[in-house]
């Protein structure tokens, strides 16, 4: 029952933060409903935390990590209640940021992506592979236009 208890809160934190407009505790609400980040990360206003309320699957940011309005990070994925869950079964991978990662509105993260650190996501971008370390991807799907030099 307590464990029940835990993740409906965990599930209400998460669905309450993206409209929370006093970031302080915009961010305590993401750490409520189990997303780890680092000193100096920054979530914005209407960014969505897909993630898995019992913690199987969660997102996890380093630090200065800075997420633009729109963001979508979905660590868990399914067909939901359709008969295509037979042929495409529930997907829950933990998505990783790396520290200095700055994601652009309206960019979406797909589950089990690691995001090197200095990258930058693109706006609208969707990110469905691994980012190394110093990239910028942008498009549909994510694609390394550049490098930045790592220090």
């Amino acid at each position: 029952m307590i464990r029940n208890v835990a993740e409906k809160l965990r599930r209400y934190c998460l669905r309450t933060a993206p409209a929370c407009a006093f970031p302080g505790l915009r961010m305590r609400l993401f750490k409520w409903g189990g997303v780890r980040y680092g000193k100096g990360t920054y979530i914005n206003m209407n960014v969505h935390m897909i993630i898995d309320a019992s913690r199987n699957a969660t997102v996890q940011m380093g630090e200065r990590v800075a997420v633009a309005p729109g963001a979508v990070f979905s660590a868990l994925s399914d067909a939901n209640n359709s008969r295509l869950l037979k042929h495409f079964p529930k997907i829950e991978e933990t998505i990783v940021l790396e520290d200095d990662v700055w994601v652009g509105a309206n960019a979406t993260i797909l589950p089990g992506v690691h995001i090197g650190r200095m990258s930058v996501v693109g706006a609208g971008c969707v990110v469905n592979k691994d980012v190394e370390p110093g990239s910028v991807v942008v498009g549909v799907p994510g694609e390394v236009i550049r490098k930045v030099p790592l220090d």
